[in-house]
């Protein structure tokens, strides 16, 4: 009923052409997940159907969509077969060098989809050259390879092509191995780049890392580090723009021991070394609650380490208890450093004062404060705790136990057991129920008469008086 003209018949076959030629790109290719029993029927079809447009539609082969990509870059990306790649590049060899909105050739686009070596091949016979254009973030083939996850023969033939290329930075001064430790790509991709160019190692992006540094932040396995490591060892010593060498991005990331490992027995001294905010990597190791075994062999190494203070006048224990680290991390620092106990931070805080306002567990703060009570000016009240802040720590709880903790020893220090509801006897079994026995000690250094009207078992008072003679002066057993 409608009379169309020639042009609109002409301009309605070019537009289903386009259509057709993507679409069909589509379709050709399936992964091995998605595959039904008449799928390899249907490709096969769906092929001669693609050759058959190009050869009647020659011009299909530039048709570009609506993200600048030609038919080639869609076959790439698809890994169609190799007799579409090679009908395009027939039809039209300079859609190798052709570039979609983000810059991509089509070989960055095999190279994403780790194409098969067929297709790198025939990309390449074509125009050997396209190995060196970058995309708009200034990636060459070789970075977008490494950063997909590409397969080592792809590697190798881009390298064989222009090993140059392995010099080469993006945008954010990123070489391939950079960004191949970025993205934890195989050993034998790193070893590749390494050994065309092992001065890669030595290079820096524009934050200050090294391949090494980002390793560590990322997480690459042990035989990446060790490649990086026997390719250059001082790399251990190098710091990036917030002067933290590898091992304080390891200690922050909750590395493996043997990756720990590895960073302590090439370079110990790191365990000495701060980033610009002051911390040691045992600062870090406690703040990202890292395991206590990695806590431990930073302590073997440099025990000192438990001293320091960062910016924030925060030692490691300030950390531990601030982030609620566990308990088996908190009692070696207390064996090697009682004293930080006492330490105060530039807000005034102690490391039980911020265990408390941050909710750490009930066990953390009874090692704290038995170990806060361990020292002997801190009970006899010339140098004691404000019990302004005991008080506090008591009605700011929202744990029993803690409030009934410092409830209690608040009462002590204020010697208000006698007018209040609170007996010595309570306080002093509750703090034998829990082994606060530096609690004990408190109690007896003040009331030492207590003891006489508890009416322990015999038994029990041997062990009793044992471990209150731990804590004991002389004078006061």
């Amino acid at each position: 009923q409608y009379i169309i003209s020639y042009n609109n018949i002409y301009l309605a076959k070019s537009k289903m052409s386009e259509r057709n030629i993507f679409h069909l790109l589509n379709r050709s290719r399936k992964s091995e997940e998605e595959r039904t029993n008449d799928d390899d029927k249907n490709e096969e079809a769906t092929v001669k159907a693609i050759l058959l447009l190009l050869k009647e539609e020659p011009d299909a082969a530039k048709e570009k969509d609506t993200y600048g990509c030609t038919p080639l870059h869609r076959a790439s990306r698809f890994d169609a077969p190799l007799s579409i790649i090679s009908a395009l590049l027939n039809i039209w060899p300079e859609a190798a060098q052709v570039k979609d909105k983000p810059e991509c050739t089509p070989l960055h686009t095999a190279c994403i989809n780790k194409a098969s070596p067929d297709a790198i091949h025939a990309l390449l016979d074509i125009c050997p050259g396209v190995t060196r254009t970058k995309d708009k973030y200034g990636n060459l083939p070789l970075h977008v390879a490494c950063r997909f996850d590409a397969p080592l023969h792809i590697v190798s033939t881009l390298l064989s092509i222009w090993p140059d290329a392995a010099k080469e930075k993006n945008n954010y001064g990123c070489s391939p191995l950079h960004v191949a430790c970025f993205h934890k790509a195989p050993l034998d991709v790193v070893s590749a780049l390494i050994q065309i160019w092992p001065d890669a190692a030595k290079e820096t992006d524009e934050n200050g890392c090294t391949p090494l540094h980002l390793s560590c932040r990322f997480g690459a396995p042990l035989d990446i580090m060790s490649a990086l490591l026997s390719t250059w060892p001082d790399a251990t010593k190098e710091k990036d723009n917030n002067n933290n060498l590898p091992l304080h991005l390891s200690c922050r990331c909750k590395a493996p021991l043997d990756i720990i490992t590895a960073l302590l027995q090439t370079w110990p001294d790191a365990t000495k070394e701060k980033d610009k905010y002051g911390n040691t990597p045992l600062h870090l190791s406690c703040r990202f609650k890292a395991p206590s075994e990695i806590v431990s062999a930073l302590l073997q190494v440099w025990p000192d380490a438990a001293k320091e203070k960062n910016k924030h006048n925060c030692t490691p224990l300030h950390l531990l208890c601030r982030f609620k680290s566990p308990l088996d991390i908190v009692s070696p620092l207390l064996r090697i450093c009682p004293g930080a106990i006492k330490e105060k931070d530039k807000f005034g805080c102690t490391p039980l004062y911020l265990a408390c306002r941050y909710s750490a567990p009930f066990e953390m703060i009874l090692l704290l404060f038995n170990t806060w009570l361990g020292e002997k000016e801190n009970r006899n009240g010339s140098n004691s705790m404000d019990v302004d802040a005991l008080g506090k720590y008591a009605s700011n709880s929202k744990t029993k136990d803690v409030k009934k903790l410092f409830g209690y020893a608040s009462a002590l220090y204020k010697n208000d057991t006698t007018n209040s509801s609170i007996s010595l006897n309570e306080i002093m079994n509750y703090f034998i129920s829990i082994e606060l026995w530096n609690g004990v000690t408190l109690v007896f250094e003040r009331h030492p008469t207590v003891i006489k009207s508890m009416h322990l078992d015999t038994n029990v008072m041997a062990h009793f008086l044992f471990m209150v003679w731990r804590c004991c002066s002389l004078t006061t057993m």
